[in-house]
């Protein structure tokens, strides 16, 4: 379980790497809604969306000879990106498991981070993924990780700041 000190943490150590995102007001949502509706432009990420934050977190947390040999995770969506943008931007490699049907749009933009490898199934995936971790690289996990969790939290606090 994760505490506010936790994402108050994340946000320290992430807020070099990511940015601050607007908080906008939705008229079309509102008005629909009969309430306000505000969206969070986590769209302005480097690789659009909010997955960086935790991605971030987490490579930021390993130590020593875990972060010396590398990540592995696996996804086919915006955490893949995250992670290899993460990696490379803190000069650590990064294997990106990635299921066969992932869109191709996604494939070349984690590429364009860092290395992926591709498998038909999800399960094979996370089977490679295992075998990576067992020759050492740390296994980063999409939500299953408090600190994915606090780094995705940071959005959170930003929420909060704003005084809505």
């Amino acid at each position: 379980m994760i505490n506010l000190e936790d994402v108050k943490s994340a946000a320290r150590r992430v807020s070099t790497y990511v940015i601050e995102t607007p908080l906008e007001r939705s008229q079309t949502l509102s008005l629909l809604l009969g309430t306000n509706v505000y969206l969070k432009m986590e769209l302005f990420q480097r690789t659009g969306s909010f997955k960086p934050r935790g991605a971030f977190n987490q490579i930021l947390q390993l130590e020593g000879q875990a972060k010396a040999r590398g990540v592995v995770a696996v996804s086919g969506g915006n955490f893949a990106q995250g992670v290899a943008y993460a990696a490379r931007q803190l000069g650590i490699k990064a294997v990106i498991c990635m299921p066969e049907y992932t869109p191709s749009n996604y494939v070349e933009a984690t590429q364009s981070y860092g290395l992926s490898w591709n498998s038909p199934r999800i399960s094979v995936n996370f089977r490679q993924a295992e075998t990576f971790k067992s020759e050492g690289y740390a296994f980063l996990h999409a939500w299953d990780n408090p600190n994915q969790m606090a780094g995705n939290g940071t959005i959170g606090l930003e929420i909060l700041e704003t005084g809505l």
